[in-house]
């Protein structure tokens, strides 16, 4: 079965050029979807399609696990982990490692910034672009200090103990930024690679020695039961 394809090329470069090409490329795709059928969309449906993509990204950082008690505050950075990487969240549960901060490229880094619905009605690709290619830092762009920037005061904002970068034994883009980013949160780093051959006792033990790290971190009396003070 053959079906429309649209290709759309998104700009890495972060400049005023790049902004530009953005723009156009959300124009070109509105003109692709209403030649295969599409209808343009009201100011309305727009901002009732925002609201309803925010409710599912909220609904989907409420399902993370999290400890049964008080855990370690860490913020999870990196490649989303999808259904078979399940079980690594459920061992940062486990360890005693709360997720107050979810960096990930599903998580609250990656929300495009608040709409002015003024704005929208006067100008819907001005507004998309402002809303997604201002405000989200990735570690794709170039440069890409942007990203660094955010980190920082994320972290500090939601007080964190330390920071898990997730990623894909594949992901050469956060493999070659772990030195960087280690060194621009301050805090304890823990570089987890989302291996399908790892195996579940090897995740649990480097988990537990970073959740032990962090609870040393706070009080010199040692931590017991999965990284929960003793």
């Amino acid at each position: 079965i053959r079906a429309p394809v649209f290709v759309m090329n998104t700009p890495a470069t972060q400049s005023d050029t790049a902004r530009v090409v953005y723009g156009d490329e959300l124009r070109r795709l509105s003109r692709f979807l209403l030649a295969v059928g599409g209808q343009a969309p009201s100011f309305q449906l727009l901002a009732d399609a925002r609201v309803a993509c925010d409710a599912e990204r909220r609904r989907r950082l409420r399902s993370r696990p999290r400890p049964a008690g008080p855990g370690r505050r860490v913020g999870l950075l990196g490649c989303v982990p999808d259904e078979r990487n399940d079980q690594t969240l459920c061992l940062l549960e486990s360890a005693g490692l709360e997720i107050a901060l979810d960096a990930t490229d599903d998580g609250i880094r990656a929300w495009p910034a608040p709409w002015d619905e003024s704005t929208l009605r006067l100008d819907p690709v001005e507004t998309l672009t402002r809303a997604w290619f201002d405000a989200i830092p990735n570690v794709w762009q170039r440069p890409n200090a942007f990203l660094f920037d955010w980190l920082k005061r994320a972290s500090a904002s939601a007080g964190l103990e330390g920071w898990v970068l997730f990623r894909q034994i594949w992901c050469d883009l956060w493999h070659a930024e772990v030195d960087r980013l280690r060194g621009c949160v301050g805090l304890p780093f823990l570089d987890l690679e989302g291996d399908p051959c790892s195996t579940a006792s090897r995740l649990r033990t480097r988990l537990e020695a970073f959740a032990e790290t962090l609870c040393a971190r706070r009080s010199p009396v040692r931590c017991s039961d999965g990284g929960r003070d003793a």
